[in-house]
């Protein structure tokens, strides 16, 4: 009987102890549970809209040609004698260019426009107290062969049009001569000549330019606008 009542007693010790264990081990896993499920509410987030950035499309004008103003005067190029252009009647007018500030000659009328194949040798110079500045330049290959001359530049253009850049400063004062030479079958150079005065007024315009605007009644086929090929 005391036996039993040790092993009694025992038992319950036991179950004590197994118990006291168990409700110290739900109280830590409650209190843990509650700390691991404690949630802050975060802040709403802000949504920014970054709006597309504008394209500007600008425009361009479309180009302009340059303009060749109104001549004050021109020229009607002679021949040295009876022999002429078949072609027709050759104009010169005078300008000077506006970044070099050379003179320019502008070769125009039925002559040049009727020209081509006939291998003509445009030239300039001027005269002082002597010739200056003398220039022979081929409007196409061969024409200015055996011209004992400076070479200067030009350019071809639509309508029967000449632009000739002289190698003369346009500040020189005197008399310009501007001619239209060829070759003859007999070996003599016969061709057209005339003389102007650089005490006229001479307007300007950029030599050098792919396309012109200009007067109207000019041009051998009556366009105001000219097209021109590189200058040589």
């Amino acid at each position: 009987m005391r036996r039993r009542l040790v092993l009694i007693s025992a038992m319950a010790l036991t179950i004590a102890a197994c118990g006291g264990a168990s409700t110290e081990d739900t109280t830590t896993t409650t209190e843990s549970a509650a700390e691991e499920t404690t949630t802050t509410a975060a802040p709403a987030a802000t949504t920014t809209t970054v709006a597309p950035a504008t394209t500007t499309t600008t425009s361009q004008p479309p180009s302009e040609a340059e303009m060749i103003p109104d001549p004050t005067t021109g020229v009607t190029l002679t021949p040295y004698s009876d022999e002429n252009i078949t072609a027709g009647d050759v104009f010169l007018y005078w300008y000077r260019d506006t970044d070099s500030s050379r003179y320019v000659g502008l070769y125009a009328g039925p002559g040049i426009a009727g020209a081509e194949g006939q291998g003509l040798c445009p030239g300039n110079s001027i005269q002082t107290d002597q010739f200056l500045h003398v220039s022979n330049t081929p409007s196409e290959e061969g024409a200015c062969e055996g011209f004992p001359t400076e070479t200067a530049s030009i350019q071809a253009c639509s309508g029967g049009v000449w632009l000739y850049l002289t190698n003369i400063p346009g500040d020189l004062s005197g008399t310009l001569f501007g001619s239209l030479e060829w070759n003859a079958d007999d070996g003599t150079i016969k061709g057209l000549t005339s003389q102007f005065s650089t005490e006229e007024d001479i307007p300007e315009f950029a030599y050098g330019q792919s396309a012109y605007s200009l007067w109207e009644g000019f041009t051998a086929d009556g366009s105001t606008e000219i097209s021109c090929s590189d200058p040589s």
